[in-house]
C-alpha cells in the first residue's frame, strides 16, 4: 500500500517536478538540506518508477482523448447542414451566371429530391401498339 505522502510524490513527479522538489513538497521535514531532499528524492523516484510512468501514460492518454474530441467538434462545426446544403444550392441556381454551375447544382438538387429529377425513359418502337384501323367501306 502507497501512503499518501508518497502518492502525492508520484504525482508530483508525473506532473513535471524535480525529483528533489517533488520530495520536499510531499514529504520534506524542516531542517532537511537540498542535498538530503534530493538524495532521497532519487531513493523515491527510483521505487515508485513504474507507478510514475504509468501516471505519466494515463495523463496523455487523457490529453489525446481531448484532443481528438476537440478535432471531432471542429470537424462537424464545418459539416454544413441539410438547411444550408439546400439554401446554397438554391443560391447557386438563382445567382451565378455561369451555366455549368447552375446545370451541376440543379442536377444535386434534383438528387436530392428526387422528385423533380428528369427521368429518362427508353422507348422501343417493337413496344408502341399498332393504330387499329378499320377496313370495312
Amino acid at each position: 500500500m502507497i501512503s499518501l505522502k508518497h502518492k502525492e510524490f508520484i504525482r508530483l513527479i508525473a506532473s513535471g517536478e524535480t525529483q528533489a522538489n517533488a520530495y520536499r513538497l510531499s514529504i520534506g521535514k524542516e531542517g532537511i538540506s537540498k542535498s538530503g531532499c534530493e538524495a532521497k528524492g532519487s531513493l523515491l523516484a527510483k521505487k515508485y518508477a513504474k507507478e510514475i510512468q504509468q501516471l505519466i501514460e494515463k495523463k496523455a492518454k487523457a490529453v489525446e482523448s481531448v484532443h481528438e474530441n476537440k478535432d471531432v467538434q471542429i470537424a462537424l462545426k464545418s459539416i454544413l447542414t441539410q438547411a444550408e446544403v439546400d439554401a446554397k444550392l438554391c443560391e447557386i441556381i438563382l445567382k451565378t451566371k455561369f451555366d455549368g454551375d447552375r446545370l451541376r447544382a440543379i442536377e444535386v438538387y434534383n438528387k436530392r429530391f428526387g422528385s423533380n429529377a428528369p427521368i429518362r425513359n427508353d422507348m422501343n418502337v417493337t413496344q408502341i401498339p399498332a393504330p387499329i384501323i378499320e377496313l370495312s367501306k
